[in-house]
């Protein structure tokens, strides 16, 4: 199973180089105006009917909240029954980042990716898992717990 999606705000909504060159305040009086925000990551958890998972969702949450509780530029959301590209586009979402670990997972998310890009232009961005884990999978978790 490919790991939830993160997701980030589009390109389009940081300043340009030209308003960068105007952030020019003395030390010490707080972030200008035209200051750059910091990157920011969402992780969306959505619920497919079709699967049973192996954690409810506010177990899934408090999950991915526990592990990225240090990070402060990250955001746990779901959005249980709707289409992944409605909550981008309300989000003002425009480029999720997926991770794949074999190319039957690249198998059966790119159909999802050009759907995504034609209902919406919402990109899609596939970044590969390391060799070191790419054995690791939610089967492979359940049935090593149940020894």
């Amino acid at each position: 199973m490919p790991a939830p999606p993160t997701v980030f705000p589009p390109p389009s909504t940081s300043p340009s180089d030209d308003e960068r060159s105007h952030d020019r305040r003395p030390p010490g009086q707080g972030p200008s105006p035209n200051a750059v925000p910091e990157p920011t990551s969402l992780m969306c958890v959505l619920t497919n009917p079709a699967k049973a998972g192996r954690f409810f969702l506010p177990e899934r949450l408090a999950l991915l909240a526990d592990v990225t509780g240090d990070l402060v530029n990250v955001t746990v959301d779901s959005s249980p029954g709707r289409l992944l590209v409605d909550y981008c586009r309300e989000a003002r979402i425009g480029v999720i980042v997926r991770g794949v670990r074999t190319p039957a997972d690249l198998e059966h998310e790119l159909p999802m990716a050009r759907a995504n890009r034609h209902l919406s232009g919402l990109e899609t961005l596939f970044v590969p898992t390391s060799p070191a884990h790419a054995y690791l999978s939610s089967t492979l978790v359940t049935a090593t717990t149940r020894r």
